[in-house]
Order: structure tokens, then sequence, then C-alpha cells
């Protein structure tokens, strides 16, 4: 039974990360311009490699400041570093806080994390904050753009070894097209939902696999 109830979760997630994976199509287009004069990219900082982070490690007592890469997601870091950090030029690193969207640059290149106003943390060359430039403000919905564009973006990198790389020249040359700020805000708290949706099943979907780990045990 426990079984067949986490086949049917999992039936059910699938369709939902599909939903979720794509663009949609179909609405008024208010604004209408190529990347580069909507975006600001600034990259993270060259030479922060991970012997320069170690050596920028926090000890107790300090603030730590989030390291990010080129990695899938950057909710949770893996690593953290003070705020004097340096690469290993000795040259102090770069600092970037949102409203801003990281955008990974090599590995997972196309791949977007919302950052909200006020967070701190720094990149490593393989991803770059991403803001929008004075005019676009009020026009464009980071979060928005991040579950719109996302897979567009990952399409434009190109494959280098087993990751991929998605370069600033390439990204100057996509025009982005978007509906006014209500449609936006819209679709974003419609696939917000279907993500909190998303990670409630999960949740549950695990609770599953333990009682049937356990059944499995107590049967034995």
């Amino acid at each position: 039974k426990l079984n067949n109830v986490d086949k049917k979760f999992h039936h059910v997630k699938a369709h939902i990360e599909s939903t979720l994976s794509k663009e949609v199509n179909g609405f008024k287009t208010v604004v209408s311009d190529d990347f580069k004069n909507i975006f600001k990219v600034d990259k993270g900082t060259g030479g922060f490699t991970e012997e320069a982070i170690y050596h920028a490690m926090p000890t107790e007592g300090h603030k730590q400041i989030p390291v990010f890469g080129g990695e899938r997601s950057h909710n949770t870091a893996r690593k953290y570093v003070l705020e004097n950090a340096e690469n290993k030029q000795n040259k102090p690193v770069k600092y970037f806080t949102g409203e801003c969207l990281i955008l990974s640059m090599d590995g997972s290149a196309g791949h977007m994390t919302y950052k909200p106003k006020g967070e701190k943390f720094t990149l490593n060359h393989h991803a770059a904050c991403t803001t929008l430039k004075k005019e676009y403000n009020g026009k464009v919905n980071l979060k928005w753009f991040k579950y719109e564009y996302q897979h567009t973006l990952k399409e434009a990198a190109v494959s280098k070894g087993n990751s991929r790389t998605l370069s600033k020249e390439v990204l100057k040359s996509i025009v982005i097209t978007a509906p006014d700020t209500i449609t936006q805000e819209e679709w974003v708290r419609e696939i917000e939902e279907l993500e909190a949706l998303n990670s409630r099943l999960q949740g549950i979907q695990d609770h599953i696999s333990e009682l049937s780990q356990a059944e499995v045990v107590s049967s034995l």
C-alpha cells in the first residue's frame, strides 16, 4: 500500500515539476528589448579558489558571508567567508547585495536564484550578480524573469567538457519580452504556490519512504 501511495505522489510531483519547467507563452508584450539594455551582469571574483576560500573561512564570533558559484541552486551555501576575504592574488573579493538574481555562468550555466533586498553574499567567477538597470526598475519582476527565462538561458549555454558555459556576449544578444507587471506578479504567485505544494509533496514522499524502510526492517 505504501509503495502504491508513493507511486501516486511521484506521479503528481513529476507533473508539477514538468509544469514549473515550461515557459508561458501568449502574453501581450509590454517590454521588448535586448538583455544588455535591461540587465547589468557583474561576474564574481576571479582567482577565488578553494584554497583562497579556506584561508578566509570565518572563526567563531565573526560574520559569515555565503559563497556561491556555478551550482544549480544558490539558496543554501556550502561555504562561508569573512567580510575581508581575498582571492589567491591577495586582492579583495567582490560582495553583492540583493535584490538580484545569481546567474550561473559555468557549470550549471543558465540556472538562476532570486535573492531579496539586503541579502549579502559573494561569488566566484563561475557566477554573476544580475540586476535591473535603472530604466527597467518596476517594469520587470526578477522572480518572473527567473521562472520565464531560465530555460532560454540554459539552452543558450554551450558544452565544455563535463560542464556548460554561458558567455556575456551570448546573453547580450537575447531579446527579452515581458507582459505588464500585474501579469508578471500573478504568474509569480501561481508558480510559488506550485513550488510550495511540490515541497510539501516531497516531505510526504520522504516520510512514506522512511515508513517503507521501517516496514521492511520490521518484517525481517
